[in-house]
């Protein structure tokens, strides 16, 4: 095993897991930090002095420091009472943003209140001002803190971002011959796919397919490139290999209307659960599945009550008459199964009823299987059989 501090391509360093927390609060300490320092250096100008009262604008040791020490805490402290350490920033989103404006807002309240505190205490306890550099009729006060609360939350969240942005689009980037794909939606189920590919980064997508939609409109960066009535064309014009289908509880007619422009292309096509699923829980790619054939059936698919087949079909004698062909094989299958006590399988193919007799003596040893070569058109041979 590596050692704990060694990583790899998109992997996070095992030291950062094991103190998440220490350093999630460290990361918004360096940010409050910054903050405050860039608010002083708009307020006054990027005038940058140390130590000297060249043209009056000491302000790092006199003002900067003195501030730091009360916002810091302060901050810091309604930062992790409002939740903000244990967000993910790799999914941050819009709700996640807010709540860095709300903090940065209490935050910033507490910073002014504790401030005017502090100084009109001092002053009526020792006669003269805390940080007697800054006279409360500097206009500059007023300003740092407004700069302090914009700055904080544009750095907090460009924090945020651009963690987000590194796993989406750098790393996501890395992807090797990832497999060209094209949706058909460009509604919010599609945005979300679509999200959700970039971060994975396994395929890369071509365009969005919407009849609705304004052709030719970006989401993310992807381009809505036609109608569904040009799947086709546009297929083929882009090398398509898949068609996600995003359009949760899409009509079984309008997928086979799609499956069937696309016949011969060798397209794969692929669908996602239905819309409830995407709005409780964040989608997956691993929720993406292919076309079945439950999916182009006009009708809701059929629920058996199989303890009731069972009960009839077990020590029971059952022949199947085409054992050997798709439907019949796979009837074979299910009902010896159960369990019956002899099973009779009748198919003219004798290839066929060779492959499915063999096939059900490995699987169902128990069942008595006799196979019979007949044609369910000649009645004298049908009656012999069952006289048998």
């Amino acid at each position: 095993m590596s050692d704990s501090s060694t990583t790899h391509a998109g992997a996070i360093p095992e030291t950062f897991i094991r103190h998440r927390s220490v350093m999630v609060v460290l990361a918004h300490g360096a940010l409050f930090a910054i903050s405050l320092l860039a608010a002083f250096l708009l307020a006054y100008n990027f005038r940058f002095v140390i130590g000297q009262a060249g043209g009056g604008y000491v302000w790092f040791d006199d003002l900067y420091l003195p501030l730091l020490a009360i916002a810091l805490p302060l901050k810091l402290l309604v930062f992790y009472v409002a939740g903000q350490y244990r967000g993910s920033w790799r999914y941050v989103g819009l709700r996640d943003l807010f709540g860095v404006i709300s903090a940065s807002l209490v935050g910033t309240f507490f910073f002014l209140t504790a401030y005017f505190l502090l100084e009109n205490g001092w002053h009526r306890t020792f006669g003269y001002a805390l940080i007697d550099a800054w006279p409360t009729q500097n206009l500059r006060q007023s300003a740092v803190f407004v700069l302090d609360w914009a700055c904080t939350i544009v750095f907090v969240s460009t924090a945020r971002i651009g963690v987000r942005f590194y796993y989406e689009d750098l790393q996501a980037g890395q992807a090797v011959n990832p497999r060209r794909m094209l949706i058909c939606g460009a509604g919010d189920a599609g945005e979300a796919v679509l999200r959700e590919l970039l971060r994975v980064g396994e395929h890369h997508c071509v365009g969005f397919l919407d009849d609705d939609a304004q052709l030719h409109a970006r989401i993310h960066e992807v381009e809505i490139v036609g109608r569904t009535g040009e799947i086709r064309e546009i297929c083929e014009e882009h090398n398509v290999e898949e068609v996600l289908i995003a359009i949760p509880g899409a009509p079984p007619r309008f997928i086979r209307d799609l499956v069937k422009k696309c016949h011969g292309t060798g397209v794969l096509f692929r669908t996602m659960p239905v819309v409830t699923d995407v709005i409780e829980g964040r989608m997956q790619v691993s929720q993406i599945r292919d076309v079945n054939i439950d999916d182009l059936l006009g009708r809701e698919k059929v629920q058996l009550d199989v303890a009731l087949i069972g009960a009839q079909l077990k020590g029971r004698r059952v022949a199947v008459t085409g054992a050997g062909g798709s439907i019949g094989s796979e009837m074979c299958r299910q009902i010896a199964a159960f369990g019956p006590l002899r099973l009779v399988l009748i198919e003219q193919a004798e290839n066929s009823l060779f492959e499915i007799d063999r096939e059900l003596r490995s699987s169902f040893p128990d069942v008595d299987i006799i196979p019979y070569v007949a044609d369910v058109a000649d009645r004298r041979r049908v009656d012999a059989l069952f006289a048998a």
